[in-house]
């Protein structure tokens, strides 16, 4: 016969409480994660996302499409909460990074004039950084 341990005790008490309150624990917890993350990664409260949304009519800053939104920022900007430029959707944040990123903003400024016909993504990209620097 084996005996508990206080602390095995404890967890298991644990587990249990969790097994019978899962179901309303979860939403907190979600809800919970999800201010921690923001505020780690950018420094941005629920209120800073309420206004950034309500700033941008609730679209995405680039193509101004009703999308699911994340937070753009600049990665080459020390200070988290300088770096957030926008809410753009995830296609013209992988859009903004990969092109600004690979290329380097010089580059696809130097190449992309937005008063000619360039194309679409490069005009968007230029016109979103300008507006936002």
């Amino acid at each position: 016969m084996t005996t508990m341990t206080n602390r095995e005790r404890k967890r298991e008490a644990f587990r249990a409480w969790y097994a019978a309150n899962r179901e309303e624990r979860l939403p907190k917890m979600r809800a919970y994660w999800k201010r921690h993350q923001f505020w780690v990664r950018y420094q941005l409260t629920p209120e800073d996302l309420a206004i950034l949304r309500k700033r941008q009519r609730g679209v995405c800053a680039m193509c101004h499409r009703r999308r699911r939104l994340q937070v753009d920022h600049d990665h080459a900007i020390g200070d988290v909460r300088e770096a957030v430029r926008a809410l753009v959707c995830g296609s013209c944040n992988g859009l903004v990074y990969s092109r600004v990123e690979k290329i380097g903003l010089a580059n696809l400024l130097r190449h992309a004039n937005p008063t000619a016909c360039s194309p679409g993504w490069a005009r968007q990209v230029v016109q979103y950084l300008k507006a936002a620097a």
